[in-house]
């Protein structure tokens, strides 16, 4: 084949072309190569130095180790020498009592004042006065320290502190005002000891169970039971719900999972799998890492934040009766202990007290289950039912459809009472509760609201 002028001229110029090419993808190659070889000189130099910090670390750890044995060995030396065993045990209770009461006092005294992390370091000098005094100067400065530290550390849960709103810094105790969990006379639910159980081990529970099944109460419950505050944050749409924003005039808005994270105490994630899956990823992060980033600060998480979630679903996506339910990954739901969540008839033999109602509202819930109703037939629905019972504003059938069956079709209702009278055990047909459906039914058919 025979090349005219023109064909052999267009030819050179694209050989030309490739050769700039080629040139140019030979240079690239060299540049990729040149930063491999500083990355790898970098990576090397980071393994040294870290293996460097860790060695230091370790020499400083134990030469900390070293001198507190030696402290305490000093502490018990000191004092064993100073009083007899009979002596000691007196003065260690006399030097404990005089050192609660005046820490009890001394907070008294500060409630109104702005409270600051300096705190502990006041009630330690003040535990070291105390000792001073007890002790009768038989004790040298060092014991004396180790001990005064042991005595704040045994007192300061025992001390209901002052939020502090003012500054900020709350401490992670139960804020003023705010009863002690009572065991012996508060209600519980059937599976609150197993909660209580996994939050006192560091876990993170998650509650699953249907609406008004007193997961927020039993949460809260467990916070007054571990002297912690509680917080709580529902369904999250977006990450800044849980980690702030700054205002219009640049101030920080502060969330309940911040001052929680921060501060210490017991945040309850309510209908988390009603929240973004996106917006949890700050969560999983923020637990991994035991600290993140609220819009700008870096926050440390606190000692004593404990994280629990709630949610109607075992976060694989929304049925029948949860449609507006997101299915969580896996990250994320293998954080949680899982603990079912359902209703407690004995806990509502106790709140409610009522065996009539009672009976009618168990087997209303067996009905609208055995025939997949979207309808919650709640510990609280009940509750608030048998507390309107108690007043005279409301008819029973009024009462009914405020509560328990809101919204609900005259269709829905004849099957309701249908499923009622088939109930082994329920064949009341003349019951005032069954009459008051009747008033629904006959008020919907006349095309009106009971009134």
């Amino acid at each position: 084949m025979i090349l005219s002028n023109k064909q052999f001229l267009e030819l050179t110029q694209k050989v030309e072309a490739l050769k700039e090419q080629l040139e140019f993808y030979r240079s690239q190659l060299d540049r990729a190569n040149q930063n491999a070889d500083t990355a790898r000189a970098s990576a090397i130099k980071a393994e040294t130095n870290a293996h460097s910090d860790v060695a230091l670390l370790g020499i400083e750890v134990d030469a900390k180790l070293e001198n507190l044995n030696n402290l305490i060995k000093l502490y018990s030396k000191n004092l064993d020498a100073a009083f007899t065993p009979d002596a000691l045990k007196e003065i260690r209770q006399k030097i404990f009592d005089g050192v609660q009461e005046e820490a009890k006092a001394f907070v008294d005294s500060i409630t109104k004042q702005t409270i600051t992390d300096n705190v502990v370091e006041i009630l330690t000098d003040k535990v070291k006065k105390l000792v001073v005094e007890n002790a009768e100067g038989k004790i040298d400065g060092e014991a004396l320290s180790v001990f005064a530290e042991q005595v704040v550390s045994a007192i300061l849960p025992q001390i209901v502190l002052p939020s502090a709103s003012t500054s900020g810094q709350p401490f992670s105790t139960l804020p003023a005002g705010v009863k002690p969990f009572d065991p012996e006379r508060e209600l519980v639910h059937e599976q609150f000891e197993k909660l209580l159980a996994t939050v006192k081990l560091g876990l993170a529970p998650m509650l699953v169970g249907p609406a008004g099944t007193g997961k927020s109460t039993a949460v809260e419950q467990v916070a007054r039971a571990m002297k912690l505050p509680f917080y709580m944050s529902n369904r999250v749409g977006q990450a800044f719900e849980l980690t702030g924003y700054t205002d219009a005039q640049g101030r920080y808005v502060e969330t309940p999972f911040y001052r929680a994270y921060k501060y210490g105490g017991v945040f309850l994630f309510d209908e988390i799998d009603g929240s973004d899956p996106e917006a949890l990823v700050t969560i999983n992060t923020a637990i991994a890492q035991g600290y993140t980033v609220f819009c700008g600060e870096r926050v440390e998480m606190h000692p004593n934040f404990r994280l629990i979630a709630a949610g109607n679903t075992y976060g694989t996506g929304p049925d029948s009766e949860y449609c507006g339910r997101n299915q969580l990954d896996s990250a994320t739901l293998d954080r949680f202990v899982v603990i079912p969540w359902g209703y407690d008839r004995r806990l509502e033999e106790k709140l409610v007290g009522d065996p009539g109602l009672l009976e009618f509202a168990w087997a209303l819930r067996d009905v609208v289950e055995k025939n997949h109703l979207k309808i919650i037939i709640s510990t609280r629905g009940i509750l608030a039912t048998h507390k309107l019972m108690q007043t005279n504003a409301f008819s029973l059938a009024e009462n009914l459809q405020s509560n328990l069956l809101e919204g609900v079709e005259v269709d829905t209702l004849q099957t309701i009472k249908t499923g009622l009278k088939n109930i082994a055990g329920y064949n009341k047909s003349n019951s005032k509760y069954m009459q008051a459906l009747d008033e629904m039914i006959d008020a919907q058919k006349s095309g009106g609201r009971n009134r």
